[in-house]
């Protein structure tokens, strides 16, 4: 399937605006917040506040969403970006898109960034976080995790970290960075021309890990000795990504480890697409079928409500 005609068109612009330059750290983070308005500002839900939860190193800020009363369950939400880059203003209308449709309560992570803080500082703010959500809101209902990106790859190595202390009833792997080789035919298909290219990936790598820690099964997830500790799983991968050859075979490996797992790949969308669900039908019909799957595991604390009521 050819890209989508919208896709297509950001790419254009996108390139046509940095043109060969790569932008530094400072200016990737300006970026990607001022070009959020852009794209929407997700729907209204009936409360967001801020919220510092304790971590090992100190408070991690965090911000909550919810659209009800009696919200069943909890979703960790993990935001990407290359372990250096996004926050609440780069994912607040996807987080908000997600607590409106699975009618879950949303808790978006804000968790330290690379360079300044790189592995595994990051990796410990999830799993302090996780921690946290299952004290505070284990009663309400079942704990669901959701990654995307980078932020998928922290959420699997959390999970496995956690598992027999913090138990999801399911974890949403999107687009997931799980190894750090560069040369799986989807990085030498899809790894230049478009938003996310393969020197971007190596520079993030670079700024996460020394290069020799990047066969820790903490980073290149897809090596884990212990991938059969993860909770059920979902992957979602994107049919134009470099990563998407290394998400379903991390898939595969999840499934061969015991592990229940499915694997969805949406045609004619690049990496980050799931951020265009007011822009972009594929988008929306991706974000439809997470947050159905949500809506399924926190289906035990509910009354037969469904996403959005």
């Amino acid at each position: 399937m050819t890209l989508h005609p919208v896709i297509a068109e950001i790419v254009a612009r996108a390139r046509a605006a940095s043109g060969d330059r790569t932008p530094g750290i400072a200016d990737a983070r300006a970026q990607l917040d001022a070009g959020t308005a852009a794209l929407g500002a997700g729907p209204a839900v009936r409360r967001v506040g801020d919220q510092e939860v304790s971590g090992r190193r100190g408070p991690i800020p965090c911000r909550v969403y919810e659209d009800g009363d009696d919200p069943a369950g909890t979703v960790v939400y993990v935001h990407g970006g290359g372990w250096a880059i996004g926050g609440p203003t780069a994912f607040d209308p996807f987080a908000r898109a997600l607590c409106r449709r699975s009618g879950a309560r949303v808790l978006l992570v804000d968790y330290a960034l690379a360079p300044e803080q790189p592995f595994p500082r990051g990796l410990e703010d999830v799993e302090d976080a996780l921690r946290w959500v299952a004290e505070r809101y284990g009663a309400d209902g079942p704990l669901v995790v959701v990654g995307d990106s980078a932020g998928a790859n922290l959420t699997a190595a959390a999970t496995i970290g956690l598992a027999g202390e913090v138990t999801p009833a399911l974890q949403v792997l999107i687009y997931p960075v799980a190894d750090c080789r560069f040369d799986r035919p989807s990085y030498l298909r899809y790894g230049e021309g478009l938003l996310l290219t393969r020197t971007a990936m190596e520079a993030f790598f670079r700024m996460y890990a020394p290069a020799d820690q990047w066969t820790d099964p903490r980073i290149s997830v897809l090596r884990h000795p212990d991938l059969a500790r993860s909770p059920r799983t979902r992957v979602v991968t994107a049919e134009y990504d470099l990563l998407r050859d290394e998400g379903e075979e991390l898939a595969e490996a999840l499934a061969a480890a015991g592990v229940e797992t499915t694997v969805h790949r949406y045609s004619g969308v690049h990496h980050g697409f799931l951020r265009l669900f007011e822009l972009v039908d594929t988008a929306d019909a991706a974000l439809t079928d997470v947050s159905a799957a949500i809506h399924a595991a926190t289906s035990p604390a509910r009354s037969g409500r469904s996403p959005g009521e």
